[in-house]
Parts: C-alpha cells; sequence; structure tokens
C-alpha cells in the first residue's frame, strides 16, 4: 500500500518506516528533518502548514501521524496544545480532502492523565484498557486526548477509518529516552530494580519494534467501520515483581480489577489488539537489560 509517515524521521517513526517497507509497501516519510534512511522516499514539510499536508498526501492510501511535539518536557503549554492539535486537525483536513480513506495516529497513555499530573487520584479500575476514563491533567495528555476526539469526528463527518494508538513507555536499545532524563532514570535496568521510577506509568512499556509492528497491522486491517482505539504494550510489566503487589505497594489496595492479572501480566490490555488485529508483542525488556 501507498503509506505516508509523518514524522517518519524520529525516534518511533524510523521503526515505523523500517517495518512498513520490510512488508513491501510503497512508504514516503513525511518530516521537517532529514532521515537517516535515504532508501525511503523523502518530503521535507511541515505538518502546520497544511498546503504542505495535501501536496505530499496525494496519491496515498493510508496516513500513519506520528509527527508531535512528544513530551511535555521543553515546550510551553501554549506550543504543545497549538503544534498537536492544528498538526492533526490538518492531516485529518488534507486526508479527508484528498479522499483518503484511513489515518492512523499516535496518541498515548498520558491520555490516562496518571502521568505529569497535579493532583493525585487512582485509576477506576485495572488493567487499563480503551474505555477507561481519560483524567488527563497536563497539556501534552490534554492536547492527545483532543487528537483522539479529531478523529472520531472525521470517522462521523467523513465516513473515514481512523485509529488511536496508545502508546505507553517506550523502550529502545542503546537510547535513554526523554522521560528517563526528565524523571532521572540513568537506564532501563535502573526501572527494573527499583519499580518506583516506573509508578507513574503503572510499569507498562512497549518496545519500539513491537510498537511499529502494531502500526503495520493498522496499515494493513481492512473493514474496521468507525473510529477505533487501540492499547499497545509488552506482555509483561518492566519488573520482576508481579502486578498486583506492585499495585498494592505502589498505589492502593482499593482500585478493583477489571480482570483477573496472573503473574507479571501487563497494568494495560492490550486484548483488543490482539483479537481485532492479530497483535502479539515480541519483545520484553530482558531484551536490552542484562539480567
Amino acid at each position: 500500500m501507498k503509506v505516508v509517515v509523518t514524522g517518519g524521521s524520529g525516534l518511533i517513526g524510523e521503526y515505523v518506516v523500517d517495518e512498513l517497507k520490510k512488508f513491501h509497501h510503497e512508504v514516503t516519510n513525511f518530516d521537517i528533518k532529514e532521515p537517516k534512511d535515504k532508501s525511503v522516499a523523502f518530503v521535507k514539510a511541515d505538518m502546520l502548514k497544511i498546503d504542505d499536508c495535501r501536496k505530499a498526501f496525494k496519491g496515498a492510501e493510508v496516513i500513519v501521524h506520528l509527527a508531535a511535539i512528544p513530551n511535555p518536557f521543553n515546550d510551553p503549554p501554549e506550543k504543545i496544545m497549538y503544534v498537536n492539535i492544528m498538526g492533526t486537525t490538518n492531516v485529518y483536513v488534507a486526508a479527508s480532502e484528498l479522499g483518503i480513506r484511513k489515518v492512523i495516529h499516535a496518541s498515548t497513555d498520558s491520555t490516562y492523565g496518571f502521568w505529569y499530573r497535579k493532583q493525585d487520584f487512582l485509576p477506576y479500575y485495572l488493567p487499563l484498557d480503551e474505555d477507561h476514563p481519560l483524567n488527563t491533567q497536563d497539556s501534552y495528555g490534554l492536547s492527545k486526548k483532543i487528537d483522539e476526539e479529531i478523529a472520531a469526528n472525521f470517522t462521523r463527518s467523513h465516513n473515514m477509518q481512523t485509529i488511536s494508538v496508545r502508546i505507553p513507555f517506550v523502550v529502545i536499545r542503546g537510547i535513554i529516552m526523554p522521560l528517563m532524563t526528565y524523571y532521572n532514570i540513568p537506564s532501563y535496568k535502573a526501572i527494573v530494580e527499583n519499580p518506583e521510577l516506573l509508578k507513574d506509568g503503572l510499569w507498562a512499556y512497549c518496545d519500539v519494534r513491537d510498537i511499529a509492528q502494531a502500526f503495520r497491522l493498522m496499515v494493513e486491517i481492512k473493514g474496521l467501520k468507525r473510529h477505533e482505539v487501540f492499547c499497545i504494550c509488552a506482555e509483561d510489566n518492566v519488573t520482576k515483581i508481579d502486578s498486583v503487589e506492585l499495585v498494592r505497594k505502589y498505589w492502593s489496595e482499593r482500585i478493583p480489577f477489571k480482570k483477573e492479572i496472573k503473574g507479571r501480566a501487563p497494568l494495560m490490555d492490550y486484548s483488543k489488539a490482539k483479537a481485532m488485529l492479530g497483535y502479539k508483542p515480541r519483545y520484553t525488556w530482558r531484551d536490552i537489560v542484562e539480567d
């Protein structure tokens, strides 16, 4: 399929582009930054300029929208809101004008509100799933919550297939992620040894290669009739401790469980992605952390 990936030069984007290329999709990387991979078609463009989107999207069958300010650490709230919301709006407007029937965009577990919160509160239930209320308290999570509403709006108004992908803490071999720098986490091994460091994320994570797998499956799936939200994550938590024990020790014994959690099963539920897409995580933190 002909796929345009916005933000294809980014940390996640380059893996998504590579995954799509491996499965013989015709990929165009849309980004303001030059890519490392020179074998894929590249359009230097800005999602905040709708004419750039219109020109780059011509002939595409699917848009994978990854471009965004990816965290609240380095930019003021007004910039985060403007870039993420207007960029996503431009992507959906341009795609709808060109008759592109499917747009997939990256959302985040920050929409639940536990990351970057100003006031503490508990999950309504665990594991987190696509139906759990979104109680954001920061500009980044709020911008992504609104992006999900933009997608749903275009499904209603233009009969487009739209997908929002809620991504948890991302792990990439050899890369210290911005979140880790912000929280003074020196390594992935430090998280494993001190679970409190990733308490705010409920120890959910996903290897970037599995994120790429999920986006490729979403590109390829046929027959979706409405806006869909998918949670994706690894098959375990990012510690050596059972998940229920983590919740009781670091959160509260009062949080109800919507389904049984055995052993180190994740506190984010990817069963919808498994059932509808065939998504199955292939990597765990043990692939990048020495025991």
